[in-house]
């Protein structure tokens, strides 16, 4: 069944070689784009001495330590491995479970939420693009993409809901 799934998606995805096109530019530089938001709202909120960038930095830093950490020690085939497919964009074998990509857009998405809704909603819906492209390029299991997702807001809720509180942020 799971089988069939992706290498049908994928080998449909391709054969809609503009749409095919631009999921692989958007699943190559959407990532990027969300770190160079981060990155540049980080350098403002130190530039204006915001003591929110504390939380901010750190809860999307242990996000993406936990979903290192876990990927590492299950190192959990990548579908197009288990399939024995190509994927629309070249990539490593191992490590797809969490998703890494999916998992540091979120956690990026709910440190801007933190900030403000108004700027999480938007990075959201980026981050769950990237996620979709991780799977429509054949990159990732769906549960690949959900649970670091689910990691990042998990996380996220706990940081931001109860820890900075605790601190007055």
């Amino acid at each position: 069944m799971q089988r069939q799934f992706y290498t049908k998606m994928v080998r449909a995805i391709a054969g809609h070689k503009t749409f095919s096109k631009w999921l692989v530019r958007f699943c190559n530089f959407a990532p990027w784009i969300t770190m160079v938001i981060f990155g540049i709202t980080l350098a403002v909120l130190l530039i204006t001495w915001n003591l929110k960038w504390i939380f901010f930095a750190i809860v999307p830093a242990l996000s993406f330590l936990l979903v290192t950490l876990l990927r590492n020690a299950l190192n959990r085939p990548r579908p197009f491995e288990r399939f024995s497919y190509e994927p629309l964009l070249k990539h490593g074998s191992g490590k797809s479970f969490p998703s890494r990509h999916t998992a540091c857009a979120v956690a990026i998405a709910m440190a801007c939420w933190y900030l403000h809704p108004a700027f999480g909603i938007p990075m959201m819906v980026l981050a769950a693009g990237v996620g979709v492209s991780r799977v429509l390029t054949g990159l990732h299991h769906i549960v690949d993409v959900l649970a670091g997702g689910a990691i990042s807001v998990a996380l996220g809720l706990l940081g931001y809901l109860i820890f900075a509180p605790m601190f007055g942020l």
